[in-house]
């Protein structure tokens, strides 16, 4: 849920529905948001998104912790009130919170959350944030961090060359996609506030280009043959400590007969082995 987008007490009354439904198996992930054109779409203030996430996302899991919600900040002016239904099970441990920021890395700690990134650039990049995440949770909650949760965009198969023309041209266009819809070209981040390590990104993007891009994505996620793919979770895990892996196999607009080929063969080969650890 992208939290400045939408009422806490709605998303809380939601998530204690779905987590009914499911027996307790929902595990409830937050974002701020990112793209100006969606923040104009529902008439916000990118300037706020920051602000407006804190606020919501302590209401929503002190609600699901107690069955109730109120607050009293500078967005959410929200009377004590009952959670309908109430919450049956603990959230402790399934709470994920994106954090691509310094400010997000932050907030996701404050909350007792799994951080969640994205394979978009080498994971030796990404190790000083992950690191600052479980020494700010420790000191916040006493506690080690719950593991990172690293969300990729995967091809697999049995023909290396062949994968790794597939991984260009979906990869690629996925990171495409991102690059017009996240508008990572301009320089409107420079004037939105809280989105500063965006503009860095921005700058670099802007050296390095759509084909620089690609190249760090494609170093980041994984492609390739299950044997491939596991040698690289390996290195990651040497390099991180141990993550929670969430993949999607279509993007980009990759065929459904890559995608299903791709899902079934990591089920089948890599899966077992992940799980094994």
């Amino acid at each position: 849920m992208i939290l400045p987008w939408h009422n806490p007490l709605r998303v809380a009354e939601n998530a204690a529905v779905l987590d009914m439904l499911s027996n307790g198996r929902l595990r409830l992930g937050f974002g701020r948001g990112l793209a100006r054109r969606e923040f104009e779409t529902f008439q916000l203030s990118m300037d706020e998104s920051r602000g407006r996430f804190d606020e919501s996302a302590t209401m929503i899991v002190e609600a699901l912790k107690t069955g109730f919600m109120e607050g009293d900040g500078t967005y959410y002016k929200q009377p004590r009130t009952e959670i309908r239904p109430r919450p049956q099970h603990s959230f402790d441990g399934r709470i994920y919170a994106v954090a691509s920021s310094e400010e997000s890395v932050v907030s996701a700690a404050k909350l007792g959350a799994h951080i969640v990134m994205f394979a978009d650039r080498p994971w030796e990049l990404r190790l000083p944030a992950i690191e600052r995440g479980r020494e700010l949770h420790r000191e916040f909650h006493g506690t080690e961090a719950p593991h990172v949760m690293l969300t990729e965009f995967m091809v697999c198969g049995t023909d290396l060359e062949q994968c790794e023309a597939e991984a260009r041209q979906y990869q690629g266009k996925f990171v495409e996609s991102n690059f017009y819809h996240y508008e990572f070209l301009g320089d409107h981040f420079k004037n939105v506030k809280g989105y500063d390590s965006y503009q860095q990104k921005a700058e670099i993007a802007r050296v390095s280009g759509i084909e620089g891009a690609i190249e760090g994505f494609m170093k980041a996620a994984s492609w390739g043959t299950p044997d491939k793919i596991l040698r690289g979770l390996e290195e990651r895990r040497a390099l991180l400590g141990s993550f929670e892996l969430n993949v999607s196999f279509r993007f980009g607009g990759t065929p459904f007969d890559i995608a299903e080929r791709s899902l079934k063969l990591f089920a089948k080969e890599v899966l077992p082995v992940l799980k094994s650890w």
